[in-house]
């Protein structure tokens, strides 16, 4: 009797989770709104990773606005025929929004995606980049 309303809880547990786009025994699922990131800063650029593993390299939309890198995109539907039992991989439309220095060249970002990864690459102006400065001896 008590095994069996243990198994109705997890089942209970189960279904919930599956609603919510959680997954039971692996934890929390990851569903693909706002993808991770990783800023990384140079002294000629900003560098930002976007890990966006299945992604249609053809909806990608890179934009920069008032120290706000945008990065929009959508994720491929897997063409596979039968019944869905499980979901977790990211489906539909994501964007990321994260905050740079304005000391951006707006003509100087690039977007490369490859291996599930796209990378943004946002040079700095001329006047954030490091200056060195000679000095004279008498």
């Amino acid at each position: 009797m008590v095994w069996q309303l243990f198994r109705e809880l997890d089942r209970l547990r189960d279904d919930f989770n599956r609603r919510l786009g959680y997954g039971s025994e692996w934890g929390p699922v990851y569903r693909g709104e706002a993808p991770p990131v990783n800023i990384f800063e140079t002294p000629e650029e900003y560098i930002v990773t976007v890990e966006a593993p299945g992604a249609d390299r053809e909806t990608f939309e890179v934009s920069f606005t008032a120290g706000s890198l945008s990065v929009r995109g959508q994720y491929k539907q897997p063409e596979v025929k039968g019944e869905l039992i499980r979901s977790e991989m990211p489906t539909g439309s994501f964007s990321r929004i994260v905050r740079l220095p304005e000391q951006v060249d707006p003509n100087g970002i690039h977007a490369d995606y490859k291996d599930g990864v796209l990378t943004v690459r946002a040079a700095k102006t001329p006047e954030a980049k490091p200056k060195r400065i000679k000095v004279k001896v008498s």
